[in-house]
Protein backbone atom coordinates (compact mmCIF):
# COMPACT_ATOMS: atom_id res chain seq x y z
CA UNK A 1 0.00 0.00 0.00
CA UNK A 2 0.96 3.32 -0.64
CA UNK A 3 2.04 6.07 2.63
CA UNK A 4 -0.99 7.83 1.79
CA UNK A 5 -4.00 4.85 1.69
CA UNK A 6 -2.12 3.60 4.69
CA UNK A 7 -2.89 7.09 6.30
CA UNK A 8 -6.33 6.88 4.53
CA UNK A 9 -6.71 3.35 6.29
CA UNK A 10 -5.66 4.82 9.66
CA UNK A 11 -8.31 7.82 9.89
CA UNK A 12 -10.93 5.60 8.66
CA UNK A 13 -10.29 2.91 11.31
CA UNK A 14 -10.14 5.44 14.17
CA UNK A 15 -13.16 7.06 13.01
CA UNK A 16 -14.73 3.46 13.11
CA UNK A 17 -12.93 2.92 17.08
CA UNK A 18 -14.57 6.44 17.97
CA UNK A 19 -17.78 5.51 16.65
CA UNK A 20 -17.57 8.68 13.84
CA UNK A 21 -17.59 6.54 10.36
CA UNK A 22 -20.29 7.76 8.28
CA UNK A 23 -22.30 5.88 5.78
CA UNK A 24 -19.52 7.51 2.65
CA UNK A 25 -16.41 6.65 4.97
CA UNK A 26 -17.47 2.84 5.99
CA UNK A 27 -18.32 2.20 2.00
CA UNK A 28 -14.35 3.68 1.52
CA UNK A 29 -12.74 1.18 4.28
CA UNK A 30 -15.01 -1.95 2.52
CA UNK A 31 -13.58 -0.64 -0.74
CA UNK A 32 -9.87 -0.53 0.85
CA UNK A 33 -10.66 -3.85 2.25
CA UNK A 34 -11.90 -5.89 -0.18
CA UNK A 35 -9.23 -4.70 -3.19
CA UNK A 36 -6.18 -5.36 -1.02
CA UNK A 37 -4.61 -8.00 1.38
CA UNK A 38 -2.76 -5.98 2.73
CA UNK A 39 -5.23 -3.27 3.88
CA UNK A 40 -6.74 -6.53 5.29
CA UNK A 41 -3.90 -7.49 6.98
CA UNK A 42 -2.86 -3.84 8.63
CA UNK A 43 -6.78 -3.79 9.16
CA UNK A 44 -6.78 -6.70 11.69
CA UNK A 45 -3.32 -5.82 13.35
CA UNK A 46 -5.16 -2.24 14.58
CA UNK A 47 -8.21 -4.30 15.07
CA UNK A 48 -5.80 -7.07 17.29
CA UNK A 49 -3.81 -3.97 18.64
CA UNK A 50 -7.11 -2.65 20.31
CA UNK A 51 -8.76 -5.96 21.60
CA UNK A 52 -5.44 -6.14 23.59
CA UNK A 53 -5.97 -3.12 25.06
CA UNK A 54 -9.39 -3.53 25.73
CA UNK A 55 -8.49 -6.84 27.56
CA UNK A 56 -5.95 -4.85 29.26
CA UNK A 57 -7.76 -2.15 30.55
CA UNK A 58 -10.00 -2.78 33.70
CA UNK A 59 -13.54 -1.29 33.85
CA UNK A 60 -13.65 -0.35 30.25
CA UNK A 61 -11.81 0.84 27.25
CA UNK A 62 -9.63 3.77 26.45
CA UNK A 63 -11.07 5.31 23.03
CA UNK A 64 -7.21 6.18 22.12
CA UNK A 65 -7.55 8.00 18.34
CA UNK A 66 -4.86 6.72 15.32
CA UNK A 67 -6.11 10.03 13.77
CA UNK A 68 -3.58 10.18 11.40
CA UNK A 69 -4.80 14.34 10.22
CA UNK A 70 -4.20 15.09 14.21
CA UNK A 71 -0.64 16.23 13.82
CA UNK A 72 -1.82 18.81 10.80
CA UNK A 73 -3.91 20.98 14.00
CA UNK A 74 -2.86 22.00 16.81
CA UNK A 75 -5.02 20.80 19.80
CA UNK A 76 -4.94 21.23 23.68
CA UNK A 77 -2.67 19.42 25.41
CA UNK A 78 -3.80 15.28 25.43
CA UNK A 79 -5.62 14.87 29.25
CA UNK A 80 -4.54 12.44 31.65
CA UNK A 81 -6.57 9.96 31.19
CA UNK A 82 -9.37 9.84 28.31
CA UNK A 83 -12.94 8.64 28.49
CA UNK A 84 -14.43 5.25 29.01
CA UNK A 85 -16.50 4.15 26.36
CA UNK A 86 -20.02 2.32 28.08
CA UNK A 87 -20.71 -1.26 27.27
CA UNK A 88 -23.39 -0.07 24.57
CA UNK A 89 -20.63 2.21 22.26
CA UNK A 90 -18.77 -0.95 22.62
CA UNK A 91 -21.17 -3.24 21.42
CA UNK A 92 -22.03 -0.98 18.78
CA UNK A 93 -18.37 -0.39 17.36
CA UNK A 94 -17.72 -4.55 17.68
CA UNK A 95 -21.18 -4.54 15.05
CA UNK A 96 -19.44 -2.26 12.47
CA UNK A 97 -16.58 -3.99 12.36
CA UNK A 98 -17.95 -7.45 12.75
CA UNK A 99 -20.31 -6.18 9.70
CA UNK A 100 -16.91 -4.98 7.58
CA UNK A 101 -15.42 -8.60 8.30
CA UNK A 102 -18.87 -10.07 6.63
CA UNK A 103 -18.16 -8.46 3.67
CA UNK A 104 -14.94 -8.63 3.27
CA UNK A 105 -15.31 -12.57 3.67
CA UNK A 106 -18.26 -12.92 1.70
CA UNK A 107 -15.90 -11.43 -1.33
CA UNK A 108 -13.12 -13.52 -0.48
CA UNK A 109 -15.46 -16.25 -0.95
CA UNK A 110 -17.28 -15.13 -4.21
CA UNK A 111 -13.53 -14.14 -5.57
CA UNK A 112 -10.79 -16.48 -7.13
CA UNK A 113 -8.58 -15.76 -3.91
CA UNK A 114 -7.35 -19.07 -2.13
CA UNK A 115 -9.24 -20.31 1.04
CA UNK A 116 -7.99 -19.29 4.27
CA UNK A 117 -5.84 -21.65 6.05
CA UNK A 118 -8.29 -23.18 9.29
CA UNK A 119 -7.35 -21.72 12.35
CA UNK A 120 -5.50 -23.82 15.19
CA UNK A 121 -7.25 -21.63 18.39
CA UNK A 122 -3.39 -20.54 19.19
CA UNK A 123 -2.39 -16.91 19.05
CA UNK A 124 1.38 -15.69 19.29
CA UNK A 125 1.07 -13.96 21.90
CA UNK A 126 5.20 -13.45 22.67
CA UNK A 127 8.54 -13.77 20.56
CA UNK A 128 12.08 -13.33 22.16
CA UNK A 129 15.25 -13.31 19.83
CA UNK A 130 12.80 -14.79 17.69
CA UNK A 131 14.36 -16.47 13.69
CA UNK A 132 12.54 -18.62 11.63
CA UNK A 133 13.27 -20.91 9.72
CA UNK A 134 12.23 -20.36 6.19
CA UNK A 135 10.06 -18.02 5.08
CA UNK A 136 6.99 -19.97 3.82
CA UNK A 137 5.05 -19.42 6.65
CA UNK A 138 4.74 -15.65 6.52
CA UNK A 139 2.76 -16.22 3.46
CA UNK A 140 -0.02 -18.01 4.77
CA UNK A 141 -3.20 -16.13 5.42
CA UNK A 142 -3.63 -16.93 8.86
CA UNK A 143 -0.23 -16.93 10.04
CA UNK A 144 2.17 -13.13 9.82
CA UNK A 145 4.27 -14.86 12.85
CA UNK A 146 4.18 -11.68 14.55
CA UNK A 147 3.00 -11.21 18.57
CA UNK A 148 -0.59 -11.01 18.04
CA UNK A 149 -1.02 -13.04 14.94
CA UNK A 150 -3.44 -16.29 15.02
CA UNK A 151 -1.86 -19.48 14.11
CA UNK A 152 -3.35 -21.19 11.32
CA UNK A 153 -2.64 -25.74 11.63
CA UNK A 154 -0.32 -26.62 10.23
CA UNK A 155 4.19 -27.13 10.97
CA UNK A 156 6.65 -24.88 11.89
CA UNK A 157 9.82 -24.59 12.47
CA UNK A 158 11.51 -22.27 14.71
CA UNK A 159 15.37 -21.86 14.42
CA UNK A 160 16.11 -19.98 17.48
CA UNK A 161 14.35 -17.67 20.10
CA UNK A 162 11.55 -18.42 22.45
CA UNK A 163 7.55 -18.16 21.40
CA UNK A 164 4.55 -18.10 23.69
CA UNK A 165 1.06 -19.02 22.47
CA UNK A 166 -2.16 -18.68 23.96
CA UNK A 167 -4.91 -20.95 23.26
CA UNK A 168 -8.68 -19.90 23.81
CA UNK A 169 -8.97 -21.92 26.42
CA UNK A 170 -6.12 -19.81 28.46
CA UNK A 171 -3.65 -22.89 27.83
CA UNK A 172 -0.41 -21.00 27.57
CA UNK A 173 2.32 -22.62 26.12
CA UNK A 174 6.46 -21.42 25.56
CA UNK A 175 8.61 -22.94 22.63
CA UNK A 176 12.23 -22.92 22.53
CA UNK A 177 14.38 -23.32 19.49
CA UNK A 178 15.36 -24.58 17.50
CA UNK A 179 11.87 -26.18 17.31
CA UNK A 180 10.23 -28.02 15.14
CA UNK A 181 6.38 -28.61 15.78
CA UNK A 182 3.27 -29.05 14.41
CA UNK A 183 -0.77 -27.51 15.49
CA UNK A 184 -3.30 -29.91 15.36
CA UNK A 185 -7.01 -29.78 15.77
CA UNK A 186 -8.54 -29.71 19.04
CA UNK A 187 -5.47 -27.51 20.62
CA UNK A 188 -3.52 -30.73 20.02
CA UNK A 189 0.53 -29.50 20.03
CA UNK A 190 3.00 -32.55 18.17
CA UNK A 191 6.40 -31.70 19.30
CA UNK A 192 8.80 -32.91 16.44
CA UNK A 193 12.13 -31.72 18.29
CA UNK A 194 13.26 -28.86 20.77
CA UNK A 195 11.79 -27.79 24.35
CA UNK A 196 8.10 -26.72 25.57
CA UNK A 197 7.05 -25.31 28.66
CA UNK A 198 2.80 -25.94 28.98
CA UNK A 199 0.94 -24.06 31.95
CA UNK A 200 -2.76 -25.64 31.67
CA UNK A 201 -5.50 -23.81 33.86
CA UNK A 202 -8.50 -25.76 34.69
CA UNK A 203 -10.60 -24.52 31.77
CA UNK A 204 -7.92 -26.56 29.39
CA UNK A 205 -7.93 -29.81 31.39
CA UNK A 206 -6.86 -32.72 28.94
CA UNK A 207 -4.90 -30.89 26.76
CA UNK A 208 -2.45 -32.91 24.61
CA UNK A 209 1.10 -32.80 23.43
CA UNK A 210 2.48 -35.73 21.08
CA UNK A 211 6.01 -36.55 20.36
CA UNK A 212 7.32 -39.23 18.25
CA UNK A 213 8.10 -41.22 21.37
CA UNK A 214 4.70 -40.36 23.35
CA UNK A 215 1.49 -38.76 23.95
CA UNK A 216 1.05 -36.60 27.09
CA UNK A 217 -2.60 -35.87 28.31
CA UNK A 218 -2.19 -32.53 31.08
CA UNK A 219 -4.14 -33.62 34.30
CA UNK A 220 -3.63 -29.95 35.79
CA UNK A 221 -0.48 -28.87 35.91
CA UNK A 222 2.39 -27.13 34.18
CA UNK A 223 4.77 -29.60 32.23
CA UNK A 224 8.25 -29.33 30.53
CA UNK A 225 8.83 -31.55 27.87
CA UNK A 226 12.49 -31.80 25.86
CA UNK A 227 12.46 -33.67 22.32
CA UNK A 228 15.87 -34.83 20.90
CA UNK A 229 16.15 -35.00 16.78
CA UNK A 230 15.87 -37.78 17.08
CA UNK A 231 12.62 -38.31 18.71
CA UNK A 232 13.85 -39.21 22.34
CA UNK A 233 11.33 -36.98 24.67
CA UNK A 234 12.53 -35.85 28.28
CA UNK A 235 8.83 -35.68 30.57
CA UNK A 236 8.92 -33.07 33.55
CA UNK A 237 6.34 -32.50 35.74
CA UNK A 238 6.33 -28.87 37.14
CA UNK A 239 3.18 -28.92 38.82
CA UNK A 240 0.61 -31.35 39.27
CA UNK A 241 0.07 -34.40 37.40
CA UNK A 242 0.23 -35.68 33.88
CA UNK A 243 -0.71 -38.53 32.06
CA UNK A 244 2.12 -40.48 29.30
CA UNK A 245 1.07 -42.76 26.99
CA UNK A 246 4.18 -43.94 25.08
CA UNK A 247 3.49 -44.64 21.57
CA UNK A 248 6.37 -47.56 20.45
CA UNK A 249 7.62 -49.78 22.38
CA UNK A 250 7.02 -52.77 24.11
CA UNK A 251 3.50 -52.28 24.63
CA UNK A 252 3.75 -50.09 27.79
CA UNK A 253 0.43 -48.97 29.39
CA UNK A 254 -0.25 -45.69 30.37
CA UNK A 255 1.04 -44.17 33.45
CA UNK A 256 1.39 -41.00 35.38
CA UNK A 257 3.96 -38.06 36.79
CA UNK A 258 3.37 -36.09 39.27
CA UNK A 259 4.99 -33.24 40.36
CA UNK A 260 8.59 -33.32 40.75
CA UNK A 261 9.02 -36.02 38.48
CA UNK A 262 10.59 -37.28 35.37
CA UNK A 263 10.91 -39.66 33.23
CA UNK A 264 12.65 -40.42 29.63
CA UNK A 265 11.07 -42.55 26.63
CA UNK A 266 13.42 -43.45 23.60
CA UNK A 267 13.89 -47.06 22.24
CA UNK A 268 15.16 -48.39 24.96
CA UNK A 269 11.62 -48.09 26.93
CA UNK A 270 10.80 -45.68 29.82
CA UNK A 271 13.69 -45.13 32.45
CA UNK A 272 13.34 -42.44 35.54
CA UNK A 273 15.69 -39.17 35.03
CA UNK A 274 16.87 -36.30 36.62
CA UNK A 275 13.53 -33.42 36.53
CA UNK A 276 14.52 -29.82 35.02
CA UNK A 277 13.16 -27.25 36.28
CA UNK A 278 11.04 -24.43 33.98
CA UNK A 279 13.99 -22.17 34.17
CA UNK A 280 16.42 -25.30 32.53
CA UNK A 281 14.06 -25.45 29.64
CA UNK A 282 13.73 -22.46 28.91
CA UNK A 283 16.51 -20.45 29.29
CA UNK A 284 18.08 -17.73 28.30
CA UNK A 285 14.88 -16.75 26.42
CA UNK A 286 11.98 -16.49 28.92
CA UNK A 287 10.16 -13.52 28.76
CA UNK A 288 10.07 -13.51 33.21
CA UNK A 289 13.90 -13.10 33.16
CA UNK A 290 13.27 -9.77 31.54
CA UNK A 291 10.70 -8.19 33.51
CA UNK A 292 8.00 -8.78 30.75
CA UNK A 293 5.00 -10.75 30.20
CA UNK A 294 3.05 -10.15 27.01
CA UNK A 295 4.41 -8.61 23.57
CA UNK A 296 2.29 -8.15 20.72
CA UNK A 297 2.43 -6.60 17.21
CA UNK A 298 6.13 -5.30 15.73
CA UNK A 299 7.79 -6.07 19.41
CA UNK A 300 11.00 -8.06 19.96
CA UNK A 301 13.50 -8.13 23.09
CA UNK A 302 17.21 -7.62 22.21
CA UNK A 303 19.95 -7.53 24.35
CA UNK A 304 22.36 -5.69 22.25
CA UNK A 305 21.58 -1.74 20.95
CA UNK A 306 23.18 -0.67 17.45
CA UNK A 307 22.22 2.73 16.72
CA UNK A 308 24.63 2.86 13.30
CA UNK A 309 22.66 -0.05 12.28
CA UNK A 310 20.20 -0.28 9.70
CA UNK A 311 17.53 -2.67 9.53
CA UNK A 312 15.93 -3.99 6.80
CA UNK A 313 12.22 -5.69 5.89
CA UNK A 314 10.49 -5.58 9.05
CA UNK A 315 10.21 -2.47 11.31
CA UNK A 316 10.60 -3.14 15.13
CA UNK A 317 10.07 -2.00 17.77
CA UNK A 318 13.00 -3.10 20.54
CA UNK A 319 12.38 -3.58 23.79
CA UNK A 320 16.30 -3.44 25.14
CA UNK A 321 17.03 -4.63 28.77
CA UNK A 322 19.08 -2.14 31.01
CA UNK A 323 20.13 -1.93 34.91
CA UNK A 324 17.77 -3.43 37.29
CA UNK A 325 17.32 -2.77 41.14
CA UNK A 326 18.73 0.89 40.87
CA UNK A 327 17.89 3.27 44.37
CA UNK A 328 17.12 6.78 42.03
CA UNK A 329 18.99 8.86 44.42
CA UNK A 330 17.81 12.47 42.93
CA UNK A 331 14.46 13.16 41.56
CA UNK A 332 13.96 12.46 37.94
CA UNK A 333 12.06 14.73 35.40
CA UNK A 334 9.61 12.15 33.65
CA UNK A 335 7.75 12.63 30.10
CA UNK A 336 4.86 10.29 31.11
CA UNK A 337 4.10 9.26 34.96
CA UNK A 338 0.81 8.40 34.56
CA UNK A 339 -2.13 6.55 32.89
CA UNK A 340 -3.73 8.28 29.87
CA UNK A 341 -2.96 8.47 25.58
CA UNK A 342 -0.22 10.87 25.18
CA UNK A 343 0.80 12.80 21.66
CA UNK A 344 3.16 15.88 22.96
CA UNK A 345 6.39 14.79 24.75
CA UNK A 346 8.07 18.39 24.72
CA UNK A 347 6.98 19.31 28.51
CA UNK A 348 8.44 17.29 31.39
CA UNK A 349 4.81 15.83 33.15
CA UNK A 350 6.05 14.71 36.58
CA UNK A 351 8.76 13.95 38.71
CA UNK A 352 10.39 10.23 40.03
CA UNK A 353 11.10 10.73 43.53
CA UNK A 354 14.31 10.06 45.24
CA UNK A 355 14.17 6.69 46.85
CA UNK A 356 12.79 4.41 44.35
CA UNK A 357 14.29 1.63 43.14
CA UNK A 358 13.34 0.74 39.14
CA UNK A 359 14.00 -1.03 36.38
CA UNK A 360 15.41 0.13 33.42
CA UNK A 361 14.29 -0.31 29.78
CA UNK A 362 15.10 0.91 26.46
CA UNK A 363 12.75 0.79 23.55
CA UNK A 364 14.51 1.65 20.33
CA UNK A 365 12.70 2.08 16.71
CA UNK A 366 14.45 2.63 13.82
CA UNK A 367 12.26 2.76 10.65
CA UNK A 368 12.27 1.14 7.19
CA UNK A 369 9.69 3.45 5.72
CA UNK A 370 7.25 5.79 6.43
CA UNK A 371 4.45 3.68 7.72
CA UNK A 372 4.06 3.54 11.57
CA UNK A 373 4.55 0.61 13.90
CA UNK A 374 2.12 -0.61 16.56
CA UNK A 375 2.65 -2.66 19.53
CA UNK A 376 1.95 -3.82 23.08
CA UNK A 377 3.81 -4.59 25.96
CA UNK A 378 2.65 -5.75 29.42
CA UNK A 379 5.30 -5.65 32.04
CA UNK A 380 5.41 -7.51 35.25
CA UNK A 381 5.88 -4.79 37.50
CA UNK A 382 4.06 -1.16 37.77
CA UNK A 383 5.77 1.38 35.67
CA UNK A 384 6.45 4.70 37.36
CA UNK A 385 8.12 7.14 34.76
CA UNK A 386 8.93 7.00 30.75
CA UNK A 387 11.19 9.49 29.21
CA UNK A 388 11.12 10.13 25.97
CA UNK A 389 12.78 13.59 25.28
CA UNK A 390 16.43 12.80 23.90
CA UNK A 391 17.37 15.70 26.72
CA UNK A 392 16.16 13.45 29.53
CA UNK A 393 17.14 9.87 27.68
CA UNK A 394 20.95 11.77 27.42
CA UNK A 395 21.11 12.75 31.12
CA UNK A 396 19.84 9.48 32.66
CA UNK A 397 21.82 7.32 29.85
CA UNK A 398 24.58 6.83 32.41
CA UNK A 399 22.54 6.07 35.17
CA UNK A 400 20.51 3.32 33.62
CA UNK A 401 22.26 2.50 31.03
CA UNK A 402 24.79 -0.56 30.21
CA UNK A 403 28.51 0.38 30.00
CA UNK A 404 27.70 -2.70 27.02
CA UNK A 405 25.72 -0.84 25.29
CA UNK A 406 26.44 1.60 22.14
CA UNK A 407 24.40 4.59 22.98
CA UNK A 408 23.59 7.77 20.85
CA UNK A 409 25.69 10.64 21.71
CA UNK A 410 24.92 14.29 21.24
CA UNK A 411 25.18 14.38 17.78
CA UNK A 412 22.56 11.90 17.28
CA UNK A 413 19.80 15.35 17.26
CA UNK A 414 16.18 13.07 16.35
CA UNK A 415 16.48 10.18 19.01
CA UNK A 416 13.17 10.87 21.17
CA UNK A 417 9.54 10.75 20.27
CA UNK A 418 7.84 13.06 18.36
CA UNK A 419 4.73 15.17 19.19
CA UNK A 420 1.81 16.00 18.05
CA UNK A 421 2.31 18.36 14.90
CA UNK A 422 5.90 17.14 13.83
CA UNK A 423 6.02 17.13 10.09
CA UNK A 424 8.93 16.06 7.53
CA UNK A 425 11.42 18.67 6.30
CA UNK A 426 9.61 19.82 2.62
CA UNK A 427 6.80 20.75 0.61
CA UNK A 428 5.65 17.01 0.62
CA UNK A 429 6.15 16.51 4.88
CA UNK A 430 4.05 13.89 6.18
CA UNK A 431 3.17 13.66 9.72
CA UNK A 432 5.01 12.17 12.02
CA UNK A 433 4.26 12.14 15.47
CA UNK A 434 3.91 9.50 18.14
CA UNK A 435 1.67 8.12 20.17
CA UNK A 436 1.74 6.01 23.66
CA UNK A 437 -0.80 5.25 25.90
CA UNK A 438 -0.12 3.59 29.76
CA UNK A 439 -2.94 1.58 30.95
CA UNK A 440 -4.57 2.19 34.31
CA UNK A 441 -2.77 -0.14 36.16
CA UNK A 442 0.40 0.99 34.85
CA UNK A 443 1.70 -2.05 33.84
CA UNK A 444 0.87 -2.33 29.63
CA UNK A 445 1.80 0.14 27.42
CA UNK A 446 0.27 0.65 23.62
CA UNK A 447 2.85 1.99 21.12
CA UNK A 448 2.58 4.18 17.47
CA UNK A 449 5.89 4.56 16.13
CA UNK A 450 6.58 6.92 12.71
CA UNK A 451 10.43 8.12 12.92
CA UNK A 452 11.53 10.08 10.43
CA UNK A 453 13.34 8.71 7.84
CA UNK A 454 13.93 12.03 5.88
CA UNK A 455 16.07 12.71 8.61
CA UNK A 456 19.48 10.77 8.01
CA UNK A 457 19.90 8.74 11.95
CA UNK A 458 16.48 9.32 12.80
CA UNK A 459 15.08 6.99 14.95
CA UNK A 460 12.78 6.79 18.43
CA UNK A 461 13.59 6.05 21.74
CA UNK A 462 11.87 5.93 24.84
CA UNK A 463 13.41 4.57 28.48
CA UNK A 464 10.88 3.19 30.56
CA UNK A 465 11.60 2.86 34.22
CA UNK A 466 9.68 -0.05 36.60
CA UNK A 467 9.24 -0.39 40.18
CA UNK A 468 11.95 -3.22 41.01
CA UNK A 469 12.15 -5.21 44.14
CA UNK A 470 15.78 -5.89 43.20
CA UNK A 471 18.92 -4.66 44.88
CA UNK A 472 21.62 -3.69 42.45
CA UNK A 473 25.12 -5.55 43.27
Amino acid sequence: MASEQVQELELLVSRLVDQRLSPAEAARLNALLLESPEARARYQEFLDNHEALCAIYPGGVYSSSLDSELAEVELPAAPKQTAQLPRSAWLQWAGVAAAIVIAVGAFIERSDVAPRAESSGARLVAAVDVVWQGNSRTEAPNASLLPGAALSLGDFALAEGTIELEFGDGARVSIQGPAKFELRNGGHIHLESGNLVARIPEEALGFVVTTPEAEVVDLGTEFGLSVSEGGRTDVHVIDGLVEVLPVRGDGEERFQISEGDACRLDHQGVNGIEPATREALLEPHRLDRYGLELLRGAVRVKEDLDVEAQTSGQHWIDIVPERRGVLVETPIEATIDSPGVYRRFRTPLGLLPAGTRVDSYLLHFRPTAAEPVRGVIKFAAPIVAMMGRADRLEATDRRFGLGSLDYPDETWRFRGLESLGSRTPGQNGYPVSDEVTLSQDRRTISLKMRANIAVEGGFDQVRVLTLSEEVEE
